[in-house]
């Protein structure tokens, strides 16, 4: 009778561990004095290109190229102190042949074998940047045109902006604060009487896109002709997102236009 708590821990340990090894997240566990790893996952294993016996000889310090031993462990002093249960940082992990991924780092301070240990669950963000950097390269290249690019939020209540590039706040006189959560329309002022809003809003209620030219008015007053261009945008499932307008001065071709 008394066998069967130890047998039932001895199987809930290994269960443990098997998940552990099996884990989609790369996962060690190191001795909080040495520093040295105790246990590395599979996950890990393999993107690093290490083998358990040559992780074992190593510490994270081997592993993160822009930590030394003393910065490390100042580091992770609060948890030793008990100041903090838990560590997040951004790093960069090196692989055995020399290459490096970023990585999120969620740390703390544990027993392992009745030892204190640090374990660390580690995020791969390789993807996650590469998507972010890809994002920012974007947002550049929309602010460097000319023309106006203003996106609205078609699952908010009246459309709200929610981007407007730099030519969009120049043509229109405000700043980006002054833009984001507005509906556009505020753009006519009292002008409102233009047969081009209608179709602008019949081409919202049907979801369609739309190209007119109606009067709108700058920040300090001025009129100026705005030819807008709005596109509905829709996710993989067809259902209405948002709406992306373009932008253009053409004040001057409506004047030459008028004057013939």
């Amino acid at each position: 009778m008394d066998s069967h708590p130890t047998d039932a821990t001895a199987r809930l340990e290994q269960e443990f561990g098997r998940l552990l090894e099996d884990s989609l997240n790369e996962i060690f566990i190191f001795d909080a004095s040495t520093l040295q790893f105790i246990q590395v996952n599979r996950g890990a294993r393999q993107n690093l290109g290490y083998t358990m016996e040559e992780l074992r000889a190593l510490t994270p310090v081997d592993l993160k190229p822009e930590y030394t031993r003393k910065s490390f462990e100042d580091l992770v002093q609060p948890l030793r102190d008990g100041e903090q249960e838990q560590l997040t940082f951004d790093a960069l992990h090196q692989r055995k042949d020399g290459t490096e991924y970023s990585v999120e780092v969620h740390l703390q301070l544990a027993t392992f074998h009745a030892a204190p240990a640090f374990i660390a669950i580690i995020l791969d963000t390789t993807e996650r940047n590469h998507v972010a950097n890809e994002l920012r390269v974007q947002k550049r290249a929309i602010d460097s045109v000319g023309v106006g690019v203003v996106i609205t939020d078609a699952k908010q209540r009246d459309l709200p902006i929610i981007f407007c590039n730099r030519a969009f706040q120049r043509i229109t006189g405000y700043s980006e604060h002054e833009l984001l959560g507005r509906n556009c329309r505020f753009l006519q002022q009292d002008d409102r009487n233009q047969e081009a809003r209608e179709l602008l809003r019949s081409a919202v209620q049907a979801g369609r896109e739309c190209r007119t030219v109606l009067r709108n008015y700058r920040k300090e007053g001025t009129l100026f002709w705005n030819e807008l261009t709005i596109s509905p945008v829709k996710n993989l499932d067809g259902e209405l997102t948002h709406y992306v307008g373009l932008v253009n001065d053409v004040t001057e071709r409506v004047v030459a236009e008028a004057e013939k």
